[in-house]
């Protein structure tokens, strides 16, 4: 109900009641006897007990509108949270299997060597020892942060940097993909930006040295300060 409408109620009513005491009074009289006025009164009357209950039903439509659009968004918002926890846990995987792979400390199907034993180290994932982790982050949108570690950003060129987190941002891509959920929470479905994530690139403590183009999410030696 408006605050509004609920007020028309009320003063409909009121002149309701003086008219009934008005006509008890003068009940002599037959109603088609009643004056002028009276009858004027009680068509002001009438109309603003209809606008009253009109504006009360269109007070309920709204409120009803309004509860239905925050339960929707309650309910997104539960199921973005879901949506990230499931994404962030996915990235600590990947990234930590990566690192098993670059250090030889897992075999070629991803298990864990016994104590004591490694192989050779695989170069392909070597980039995943410079990062230290990866996590969703929202930048104006769906996107993806690259925390960069201490020796990354002592002991790489710019130009390898870039290519850490350009394989960084493959690696949260391929995560992506597995899930249509989250190719559409990411927006990742349209022509320009298929198979990259929007990407902020941070030093160890999280400081922003870089990030993808606004564009195509593409990440360039522009993208770093």
């Amino acid at each position: 109900m408006t605050v509004f409408g609920a007020l028309l109620l009320l003063i409909a009513i009121g002149m309701l009641i003086v008219i009934g005491v008005k006509l008890i009074i003068d009940k002599a009289k037959k109603i088609e006897e009643v004056s002028a006025k009276n009858k004027r009164t009680m068509k002001i009357t009438f109309i603003l007990v209809i606008a009253g209950i009109l504006f009360m039903i269109i007070g309920v439509s709204n409120s009803s509108k309004t509860s239905n659009k925050s339960d929707t968004e309650s309910t997104k918002s539960v199921s973005d949270k879901k949506m990230v926890s499931k994404f962030n846990k996915l990235l600590v995987d990947h990234l930590t299997e990566d690192k098993g792979f670059a250090t030889g400390k897992l075999d070629e199907n991803g298990k864990e060597l016994p104590d004591g034993q490694t192989k050779e180290p695989n170069i392909n994932f070597a980039w995943s020892l410079y990062v230290n982790k990866i996590e969703y982050n929202y930048a104006g949108t769906e996107a993806i942060k690259v925390y960069l570690s201490k020796d990354a950003i002592d002991t790489l060129t710019k130009s390898e940097i870039l290519e850490v987190a350009k394989k960084a941002q493959s690696a949260a891509a391929s995560q992506i993909f597995m899930d249509n959920k989250m190719v559409k929470f990411f927006d990742l479905n349209t022509k320009d930006n298929s198979n990259l994530t929007f990407t902020v690139v941070t030093d160890a403590s999280g400081k922003e040295i870089g990030r993808s183009s606004a564009l195509d999410n593409s990440l360039t030696l522009d993208s770093f300060k």
